[in-house]
């Protein structure tokens, strides 16, 4: 009881005291609006579950499961497709004679007659509920029950169909004589009970007991499926009667949401929340809400909806209209209004446009001057920075050269050296006939690898002692969780030294592989690797050469 009451307040909190402290319905009309943008993703959803159940079917070999998916696939066609769901009911009527199920033919006969009721086909479902009628005493309580229920729907229509005729008064009497048998058959606390309660005490203008009954319906039913749609629009009729606009309103926003979720097609709030937008001025929405529920209308193949859609269309149509051709009215009067403005404007600036002329004419000359003073000056000042570059050149270049013949003739003497310490030890192992361990030594990569060490080591040292810096000003170039770290006792690492190169002019990568003994290829894919590094990559090149030397300026 305690948790009953509690959904009793959120509910009534829900529907009832958020609109109160709101203005207006505009934010969950918005919320709507993105819904029903997506409403093909619940269509595909929707479809996803109707392919399961296909595929099940035809993977059941046992006919009674078959034919038990069939209806549920039927269920899931009711207020989807109506000619797949008719071709599904007959497919399933087939399959029932033979297992000669009398419980299995009823619950067929009662989904064609559910069907055929939704679609419009009213003769042929009270033919069919005819058929039924001797068959009534021997059906149990809940096959009684269910048959009642298809006469209660079938009359409901009957009055739709006839509104504002002297047949609605009768439909009406029909349609809740079957509410009362119903609630008669069903416990008194169950949803059946509620629902078809609602409808006698709303019908009878007891508004009170009918919201308490849709209330309590409500809250045995899921809150996303077609049966809280259907409640939500049921609390919008109890607050029309109430005078209560907002909440009406709000009621049926809330069951289209739940219409959209559930992917029904066979729906008539989003119709009413149409008509109830144009009836505030808000034909845009109107028009595009009536547009989707006749797209549904079309897609479920319903002619009931369709009857009433026609209605509300020349309405809702006319009034677009009337918008559209007031915007039209404003959007003439305003490019008629914008016209004299540019007219008045392009007058204006042809008056200017003559005093500039006479303007320029004295300006020109001072112009010429000037130009032809800053042109002096341009040159003189390009003349001075080549003078400056080539000296600076000149002094680097001199410096390089320098250090660098002092380490080449260092490095030339002791490979000489080297290459006569490596002649005598030849020499010897072929006097003492060591031809073998003279094959392995000469076949092993090591030797080579530690000369290839030194070398690197002794070109790393001297480009240091003539660029001290280089290493933290690249690094200044990189991005700062990009730079470069060295291993311990480790002066540059393979990266740094192609830069390194490139800093003293080589920029070839096949030259630079040549140097390093790697394949071109190698060397400019680290070339391109660092680059991506780098703070500007267009200026990446330009910005290694100007690394300073020891004692020199950028």
């Amino acid at each position: 009881m305690l948790k009953c009451f509690l959904c009793l307040l959120l509910l009534i909190s829900a529907i009832a005291g958020m609109p109160a402290a709101a203005s207006n319905n505009e934010p969950l009309l918005k919320e709507l609006d993105l819904l029903l943008k997506e409403r093909t993703t619940y269509v595909q959803q929707k479809e996803g579950k109707i392919d399961y159940l296909k595929r099940l079917a035809l993977s059941e070999n046992a006919p009674e499961k078959r034919c038990d998916i069939t209806a549920q696939l039927i269920e899931e066609y009711s207020n989807f497709q109506s000619d797949s769901a008719f071709c599904y009911i007959e497919k399933n009527r087939l399959l029932i004679k033979q297992l000669q199920n009398k419980d299995k033919r009823l619950e067929n006969r009662f989904q064609y007659i559910f069907l055929c009721a939704q679609s419009g086909f009213l003769n042929e479902a009270h033919t069919a509920l005819m058929q039924l009628e001797p068959l009534y005493e021997e059906m149990s309580t809940s096959q009684k029950i269910e048959y009642n229920k298809q006469y209660e729907r079938l009359y409901m229509n009957l009055r739709e169909y006839a509104q504002k005729s002297h047949l609605e008064s009768t439909y009406r009497q029909q349609e809740l004589a079957y509410a009362r048998k119903i609630c008669e058959l069903t416990h008194p606390q169950s949803r059946d009970f509620y629902y078809y309660s609602f409808k006698q005490h709303f019908a009878d203008n007891n508004l009170p007991e009918a919201e308490k009954d849709i209330t309590a319906y409500y809250h045995l039913i899921d809150s996303t499926s077609n049966d809280a749609a259907r409640a939500l629009y049921h609390f919008s009729l109890i607050y029309k009667a109430q005078r209560d606009t907002l909440n009406e309103e709000r009621s049926l926003i809330l069951s289209v949401m739940a219409d959209v979720r559930s992917a029904v097609k066979q729906n008539r709030s989003l119709r009413l929340l149409a008509e109830i937008r144009n009836n505030k001025g808000d034909i845009g929405r109107a028009y595009h809400y009536l547009d989707i529920s006749l797209q549904d209308a079309n897609f479920y193949n319903t002619r009931l909806r369709n009857s009433q859609i026609a209605e509300a269309i020349p309405i809702i149509q006319k009034e677009y209209q009337l918008q559209r051709d007031k915007q039209e009215f404003y959007l003439r009067t305003g490019i008629l209004i914008t016209s004299l403005c540019l007219l008045l404007i392009l007058g204006i600036a042809l008056y200017l446009r003559r005093k500039r002329r006479e303007l320029s004419v004295a300006r020109s000359q001072l112009m010429e001057i000037n130009g032809e003073l800053n042109t002096i000056n341009k040159e003189v000042k390009l003349k001075n920075e080549e003078l400056n570059h080539l000296t600076t050149s000149l002094i680097e270049s001199d410096r390089v050269k320098e250090k660098y013949i002092g380490h080449f003739l260092k490095l030339c003497s002791m490979y000489i050296q080297k290459i006569g310490d490596y002649q005598k030890l030849v020499n010897r192992k072929i006097k003492s006939g060591q031809i073998d361990d003279l094959y392995k030594m000469n076949s092993s990569t090591q030797y080579l690898l530690k000369e290839s060490k030194d070398f690197y080591s002794q070109f790393d040292e001297a480009f240091l002692q003539i660029y001290p810096t280089f290493v933290e000003e690249f690094n200044m170039l990189l991005k700062d969780d990009q730079r470069f770290t060295l291993k311990e006792g480790d002066l540059l690492n393979v990266e740094l030294r192609i830069y390194a190169l490139i800093r003293l002019g080589i920029k070839d990568s096949s030259q630079i592989a040549e140097f390093m003994g790697y394949n071109p290829v190698t060397v400019y894919t680290y070339r391109t690797k660092v680059k991506s590094r780098a703070r500007n990559k267009d200026s990446f090149d330009g910005d290694i050469l100007k690394i300073a030397r020891a004692g020199g300026n950028r």
